[in-house]
């Protein structure tokens, strides 16, 4: 038994973690997380909820919060350092370096501000896993591919780690699916119509206007009933193979994309977008996007092109 998982993990292993896969997926989470703290300011990020301390909350594991250690700092300006510091991590300049900052930072305002949604906080679950992949990620940007990178041990680690993301995004829409069945409103195939309507973040203007005619129908109830059965196959995604786990991948992004259209959840959606990278693609089907080596090699391949059609880059193929 101990030769055949011996052979299972060298076959797991023979394929680098470390790829533009969960490089997209770290620019996303960083997004999100950035998209927010970019458009809104101190005050509202650190506004007293009802039945909670006076934020930031800084209390028990919170201590270690940015915005608890830099207390004596004015709030805006960490808010906005934070902010530069995101575009870094999003940029994925030196994942050995940035990795940790970006835990701490989604860890800080998911667990010091009351504003926080379930993005949020998958964003800094998310980011905390995946930072022993950095760490030993040893790349200048998580856009590049190196299969040569990584021993046994590195690579072995660093797709269990991957694994661990993938477990925690298929349990989150497990638990999305499943937890609507104490619902009431989501067992009687109503829930969709209160969170279309819904006075503070429901559809508006042509949306609604569209909406409305299934709202009024048995069709509220389809898309009810759909969500519920679209979230289950999101999550049994994590045990399926590579063309339904395509299609999956993008009608997943489409579900965001008309979250993010009817209730306008933007930071929600980006980070999504990164957990579902991180679900659905496996780190040997990269993303063919231009490998931009260094701007010195940039500028050498455009003066080495004057005169020529060839672009000065080449694209990253995907494995087939």
């Amino acid at each position: 038994m101990l030769t055949q998982i011996g052979k299972w993990a060298e076959r797991f292993s023979a394929v680098s973690p470390w790829s533009n896969v969960y490089g997209l997926a770290r620019t996303l989470l960083a997004l999100g997380t950035l998209v927010t703290l970019a458009a809104t300011p101190s005050d509202v990020l650190f506004q007293p909820a009802g039945g909670a301390a006076h934020p930031p909350m800084c209390n028990g594991a919170r201590q270690i919060s940015v915005f608890c250690i830099a207390s004596h700092v004015p709030s805006e300006l960490v808010r906005w350092l934070s902010v530069v510091a995101l575009v870094v991590v999003a940029s994925g300049f030196r994942p050995r370096l940035t990795g940790i900052v970006h835990w701490w930072i989604a860890f800080s305002f998911q667990g010091s501000s009351p504003i926080g949604d379930g993005g949020d906080q998958a964003a800094a679950v998310l980011s905390l896993l995946l930072v022993p992949l950095t760490l030993l990620d040893g790349r200048v940007w998580h856009w590049q591919t190196d299969e040569s990178r990584g021993g046994f041990a590195a690579r072995t680690f660093g797709h269990v780690t991957l694994l661990a993301c993938r477990l925690q995004v298929a349990g989150i829409y497990l638990h999305a699916a499943a937890g609507k069945f104490t619902h009431e409103e989501w067992a009687n195939g109503t829930a969709v119509y209160y969170w279309f309507t819904h006075p503070l973040i429901g559809a508006r203007g042509w949306v609604f206007a569209l909406l409305r005619p299934l709202l009024i129908t048995e069709g509220v109830a389809l898309i009810t009933w759909g969500t519920i059965i679209f979230e289950f196959f999101l999550a049994a995604a994590v045990v399926a193979p590579r063309k339904p786990r395509q299609v999956l991948l993008w009608s997943g992004i489409a579900f965001h994309g008309g979250i993010l259209l009817i209730h306008g959840l933007v930071s929600f959606a980006t980070i999504m977008f990164g957990a579902l990278v991180l679900l659905m693609r496996m780190p040997d089907e990269v993303f063919a996007l231009p490998r931009w080596v260094s701007v010195k090699g940039t500028v050498r391949g455009l003066l080495a092109a004057r005169g020529s059609q060839e672009p000065p880059w080449s694209p990253v193929r995907p494995k087939v």
